[in-house]
């Protein structure tokens, strides 16, 4: 996190207050800083809310186009043979399950993925490039609501028929298999439909 990309105003109050910045995926950033240190101008283009942690704490609330520029970027890894149409979109723990199924998907299935790791919440302009050079994004999640995927049909309406769920919720730890079967089969799926 580099206070370069921060608002101005914002950088000020970082830089006067010497804070460091926390809990950013919720789009809340809370600056360890005197009541005195905000000023109107800041108004502009946040919000600053009450809920103070201590006497020295200050929640302040950014819109997600400012919040998602904090945020750790999404690690993108292509396929070996360069780009692929087929993107695959995780995040946390799915991770190693994920590599070695990109593995056995192409070894075995003649499938290449590019993989996107996603790392935090709002989405930035990375991983909407990344849904919108592909013809189908599958979104690897361990629960059963697809919650991730959604999120990312709402941020791109567009291309929201494009993203699908490859879900892993019977109380296991995730495995390459499960994310190679329901690929494969949907890539199946699809060639079958354009036959």
């Amino acid at each position: 996190m580099t206070q370069g990309k921060l608002p101005r105003t914002l950088r000020s109050l970082v830089r006067r207050a010497g804070a460091r910045l926390a809990d950013t995926s919720s789009g809340a950033i809370r600056i360890a800083l005197g009541w005195d240190a905000v000023t109107d101008s800041m108004m502009g283009f946040c919000s600053v809310e009450s809920n103070c942690v201590g006497p020295w704490m200050l929640t302040v609330t950014l819109p997600s186009f400012l919040a998602s520029a904090w945020m750790p970027q999404p690690i993108v890894k292509l396929a070996k043979a360069g780009k692929s149409d087929v993107g695959i979109i995780a995040f946390g723990s799915s991770d190693p399950a994920v590599e070695e199924g990109r593995v056995i998907l192409e070894r075995d299935h003649g499938v290449a993925t590019d993989y996107l790791r996603l790392r935090a919440l709002p989405i930035g302009d990375e991983t909407r490039k990344f849904i919108e050079s592909h013809r189908v994004v599958y979104v690897v999640e361990q629960n059963r609501d697809a919650q991730c995927a959604q999120i990312l049909r709402l941020e791109l309406p567009k291309r929201a028929t494009m993203i699908e769920s490859v879900l892993h919720y019977d109380g296991f730890p995730i495995d390459a298999q499960s994310i190679v079967e329901q690929i494969a089969a949907a890539e199946q799926a699809k060639e079958k439909g354009k036959s």
